[in-house]
């Protein structure tokens, strides 16, 4: 029989190779965004982390009994984080 300790050490190791994934991924599409010239110039690790920060809020809120506003309320939070991103002005996408 395998031990809880494997079992949470091989829990720990299968969340954390999708986490480093994740941040691989994500940290390679800004770079192909800033090559293009659609993204400025600028810290890729740090953005990757605020975005990442972001999404794991959203996904920690949908454990929360859902309202009728969730769908929108999180739309306007990823283009809140996208247009911080991007330092683009967001009156559209104001997030109280």
């Amino acid at each position: 029989m395998i031990s809880v300790r494997v079992r949470w050490e091989w829990m720990l190791s299968s969340v954390m190779s999708l986490v480093e994934h994740a941040e691989r991924r994500i940290r390679a599409w800004l770079a192909i965004l800033e090559d293009e010239g659609v993204l400025p110039p600028g810290d890729n690790a740090r953005r990757s982390d605020f975005l990442l920060t972001v999404v794991d809020g959203l996904s920690i809120a949908r454990a929360l009994p859902p309202s009728d506003q969730r769908l929108e309320d999180e739309t306007k939070r990823l283009g809140f984080a996208v247009d911080a991103v991007f330092d683009v002005p967001s009156p559209v996408h104001h997030v109280p």
